[in-house]
């Protein structure tokens, strides 16, 4: 998955705090925002907590603006009531010297009520001082991928390489860009000069060798038939597009690369696989079909070199009453 992305959200659902650590803190226009470096815990990635990349999550408080904040007494009297401001919190973090730990998380109709507590950077209790943040408001959450979830170098099937594109395939791959069986269905560009296409073909390859971004060159002993790539991507759904040299359709070659990419993106935390086409696009909406994605519903109309297109969408999700990886196995 890509690094570089923030992914935004306000599903608070899918997330965790608990044992995670906001070191820092900004207070702004009635919006609290803690700051997270070692991330935070959404489903997309696993169990384990934090899981993410850098976080941050923003909490509109307004128009209360204090917090309750229990300190422990010392004595057999137990925990205090006190006020603690929005402001008195960004100081305490912004300092350096405590971070809020969060333990526990409660929903319910009336709002979500938030705990943690503040611990010196040392490890202990700062003051044994437990804080609540309780908001009516979304909760938004904004994260990055983990580390190391970045897709594989290669994928390797029973007849295909999708791998890097590679310098010496700028004539395969422009010659398949112009193909007009291709552009019919492919949305790419006229390129007629020799400028556009050499920056064309340096657009796929750049893409392809960006290890945080889905994209290959689909290569068939040695020599490149097809590309297939993200188009879109939110939170853990992605877009999938591809084509295969015309020359070659009819061979399963498609269908066996996209089943390949699925079950990469499963284990790179992708829950939902995506795919268009153009109505009339029947070997594309095949190739969908053989890879046990179904039709769902959405369509969505697209001018592409002065025709209106009807394109209709297919998706395929990891957990069902049989999981992405069987179904895209049988």
């Amino acid at each position: 998955m890509e690094q570089n992305r923030t992914y935004i959200s306000q599903d608070h659902s899918r997330f965790s705090l608990c044992d995670c650590r906001a070191e820092d803190a900004e207070w702004e226009n009635g919006i609290l925002t803690l700051f997270f470096p070692k991330g935070i815990g959404c489903v997309t990635y696993g169990d384990d907590v934090p899981n993410t990349g850098p976080a941050q999550i923003s909490f509109r408080t307004d128009p209360v603006k204090t917090f309750k904040l229990n300190v422990h007494s010392g004595t057999d009297s137990g925990w205090l009531c006190s006020e603690y401001t929005a402001e008195n919190l960004v100081k305490t973090l912004h300092s350096g010297q405590s971070v809020l730990k969060f333990s526990d998380c409660y929903y319910g109709s009336a709002g979500v009520l938030y705990k943690g507590s503040l611990w010196r950077n040392d490890g202990e209790f700062a003051g044994e001082a437990e804080l609540q943040i309780w908001t009516k408001k979304p909760v938004t959450f904004r994260y990055g991928a983990p580390a190391g979830k970045l897709r594989p170098d290669e994928i390797v099937t029973e007849r295909l390489v999708l791998a890097e594109i590679r310098i010496q395939d700028e004539r395969d791959l422009i010659g398949l860009l112009r193909d007009p069986d291709v552009w019919r269905t492919y949305m790419v560009p006229d390129l007629p000069s020799a400028e556009e296409q050499a920056a064309m073909f340096e657009r796929y390859r750049k893409i392809t060798e960006n290890k945080t971004r889905f994209a290959y060159g689909i290569y068939r002993e040695g020599r490149l038939i097809g590309v297939i790539h993200e188009t879109e991507r939110q939170e853990d759904t992605i877009e999938l597009g591809w084509l295969i040299s015309p020359a070659l359709h009819n061979n399963g070659y498609a269908a066996e690369a996209v089943r390949a990419c699925i079950i990469i993106l499963y284990s790179l935390g992708f829950m939902t696989v995506t795919a268009g086409a153009f109505a009339d696009n029947l070997a594309s909406i095949r190739v969908m079909e053989k890879c046990s994605m179904e039709r769902t519903g959405k369509t969505e109309e697209i001018e592409y070199r002065g025709k209106t297109h009807t394109c209709v969408y297919y998706a395929i999700h990891r957990y069902g009453p049989q999981t992405g990886e069987e179904r895209i196995n049988k």
